[in-house]
């Protein structure tokens, strides 16, 4: 029999948890599942023969608790404290009279302890001090904790209570505890959350109420963002009220023991009350209060039919299980099978490309050992196929090619594929030069691709060796053009030691100027390692330096750079170095007829991609206000202008203070 209650009572606590806590359809399945785990044990259970009734001992004497006579003991009189709202635990009914769940466990107790309780009903707060204070000798019903074992002693357990935290369902940013900090939270005054909360470990702004229902009626109002109620009862009085718009949103955030609690001191009356328990547990008692105030508990007793029923819905459900575990591996197999024959016929398509590739291709183990390989691969080395699957890689390079460029595996590794160059030996022919593309692969071998590339490596060199004799051809030009041009400059200047006018000694200058302007461009290119362009910075420099120096004046004319890193071609260089020539000759004669010092600043800058900006500047006199560039006698600006135009530039100046030449040109304009 204990045997058949004890399942009994499995099936009562699953219904019970089924219908007032947990609400999922998905719970209801796995307890229901958990349920028929525990028919064969029924079964059992009703076969064999029944254990006689124990007998329990209570204050050292044994007694059978059907032979309890209450009679044998005085009448004590107690005072019990009790929550006038916290149903269905504990309440004042319609009637005026004290009810509820741990009142019916009292008057149980009390009967066969042979107690006469007298009640009084006050908020949950208020019972606790009467409790210290000794003006009352009992509470009906207090939540255990440890902290509260300091102030009372308590009694054993008599039903397990879990808190939830309940908000309206409008609110959906409360997931977990830790979501209530810096919230609004109704709490019971004087319950286990309000202890619990006053810890100050979470951060919250406490409402305090005298009853969960209360709480719960305050938050359907809209005040608050939480409150933390015991789950059934929460659940019970937002029915019971019809609070539609409030429902646990966190379930179970704490569970304990609800117990009788007496003075600290009193230790005599919870021995009492627990014996009261006990006895009460026995009779049956117990059961029946679960019943009366939680639902409707199963029969003690399963018929042979009700067995033979779920044994057969166990059976059918076993069988469905097994139908489609039987389903699921066919299915499993034939997509086994689909996915193999497509493996297989993918790795022939593979096969096929591979043999049909012109390039060798070979497979080898981290020791070099090759263990695959295309036809390629025996035609281009001449061996035949079994004879090179008993070869090293190393076998294939040429007598110290492998030993001074061997296949570099470390790099293999930690790039995933590397390229590189060496010179092969086949079996009969001669050394080849060859490219293999080198790969690691998945499995952890590794994969060659081998392409011959002594002819293209040959043409190459023919091509290099073509580039090299015209490098060397362009830079005797360069040279011999250079030289003739400093012939003439020669020239010029014995020229101008013969000329005594001083207007044909500075035209044979500017001439000389000009040429040596042109000259520098081409020794700067046989001088560098580009035949096509010249680094304008210090050609500038060298060239402004050059035609200062031409100019033998008693003037200190300080020369200012602002110069980027750009190269132009010859085609540009050439205009831009007659300009800059022209500029600067044109402010040393004439800009600083009244001084001795001046500043002369070039710049020369790319604020675009093939975009230039050429500024020269002076502090001198400045140009006379009426001056035409476009008809100017003077041959030097005539220049300035016919360059410009060349470059497809323009050309802008200024005259305060001193002269300013500011030439932009773009070199797409001359493509």
């Amino acid at each position: 029999m204990r045997m058949k209650s004890y399942l009994s009572r499995i099936y009562a606590y699953t219904l019970i948890g089924d219908s007032m806590v947990f609400q999922h359809k998905k719970v209801k399945l796995k307890k229901q599942i958990f349920l028929l785990s525990f028919l064969p044990l029924l079964f059992y259970s009703q076969l064999v023969p029944q254990a006689k009734q124990p007998v329990e001992q209570t204050n050292g004497l044994t007694k059978s608790t059907s032979q309890f006579d209450s009679s044998e003991s005085p009448v004590r009189e107690i005072t019990v404290g009790l929550n006038y709202d916290f149903p269905p635990y504990e309440f004042i009914n319609a009637s005026g009279k004290p009810d509820g769940y741990d009142i019916d466990f009292v008057n149980a107790v009390a009967e066969v302890m042979n107690l006469k309780i007298t009640y009084i009903a006050k908020p949950f707060h208020d019972l606790r001090r009467m409790l210290v204070s000794g003006k009352i000798d009992a509470l009906a019903g207090m939540l255990y904790s440890k902290e509260r074992e300091e102030q009372h002693s308590f009694s054993s357990s008599f039903l397990t209570v879990h808190y939830s935290i309940f908000t309206r369902n409008d609110s959906a940013n409360i997931k977990s505890f830790d979501d209530l900090r810096d919230k609004q939270v109704i709490v019971e005054q004087g319950s286990l959350m309000h202890d619990f909360m006053k810890t100050g470990k979470y951060q919250v702004n406490l409402i305090l109420v005298n009853t969960e229902p209360d709480a719960l009626r305050l938050l359907a109002s809209g005040s608050g963002n939480a409150a933390l109620v015991s789950h059934l009862q929460g659940l019970m009085i937002a029915n019971e009220f019809k609070l539609k718009n409030v429902s646990p949103a966190v379930n179970s955030i704490f569970s304990t023991k609800l117990c009788f609690a007496v003075n600290k001191k009193d230790t005599d009356l919870a021995n009492v009350l627990n014996e009261g328990l006990a006895i009460v547990e026995k009779t049956g008692k117990a059961k029946e209060i679960y019943k009366k105030w939680f639902g409707e508990i199963a029969p003690d007793d399963f018929s042979k039919k009700e067995v033979l029923k779920y044994a057969f819905f166990a059976a059918l459900f076993f069988l469905v299980i097994i139908g489609i575990f039987g389903f699921w591996n066919f299915s499993l197999k034939r997509k086994v099978a689909e996915k193999t024959f497509e493996l297989t016929k993918s790795e022939e398509n593979f096969r096929m490309l591979v043999e049909q590739a012109s390039d060798a291709i070979l497979v080898f183990d981290a020791k070099g050992n090759v263990v695959d390989l295309n036809s390629s691969a025996v035609e281009m080395f001449g061996y035949p196929r079994k004879e090179l699957l008993t070869l090293n890689i190393s076998n294939l390079f040429s007598e110290t090619e492998f030993l001074e460029n061997p296949l570099k595996l470390d790099l293999i590794n930690e790039t995933g594929s590397f390229l590189s160059e060496h010179r092969l030996k086949p079996k009969y022919n001669s050394e080849f030069i060859a490219e293999i593309n080198s790969k690691k692969l998945n499995d952890g071998r590794y994969q060659s691709i081998v392409r011959d590339s002594t002819d293209r490596k040959l043409a190459e060199m023919e091509i290099q060796k073509s580039l090299t004799e015209k490098e060397v051809l362009l830079k005797e030009i360069h040279h011999r053009v250079k030289n003739n041009l400093q012939i003439v400059s020669s020239l010029l200047s014995l020229q101008a030691m013969k000329v005594t006018a001083k207007e044909s000694v500075d035209a044979l200058i500017e001439s000389q100027n000009r040429i040596k302007a042109m000259t520098m461009i081409h020794e700067k290119l046989y001088q560098s390692k580009s035949l096509s362009h010249i680094d304008m910075s210090s050609y500038i420099i060298n060239l402004t330096q050059q035609i200062s120096n031409s100019y033998k004046i008693d003037k200190q004319i300080e020369l200012n750079y602002d110069l980027q890193k750009i190269n132009l071609s010859v085609d540009l260089a050439i205009p831009v170095g007659l300009i800059i020539n022209e500029l600067i000759s044109n402010s040393l004669k004439y800009a600083y007829t009244n001084r001795n010092t001046g500043k002369l600043m070039i710049s020369f800058a790319s604020p675009g991609l093939h975009e230039y900006i050429l500024i020269v500047q002076d502090d001198g006199d400045g140009l006379p206000e009426n001056l035409d560039l476009e008809n100017s006698k003077t041959l030097g600006l005539n220049l300035v202008t016919i360059l410009t135009k060349q470059l497809n530039g323009t050309l802008e100046r200024t005259n305060a203070p001193g002269a300013k030449f500011v030439i932009k040109f773009d070199e797409r304009e001359r493509s």
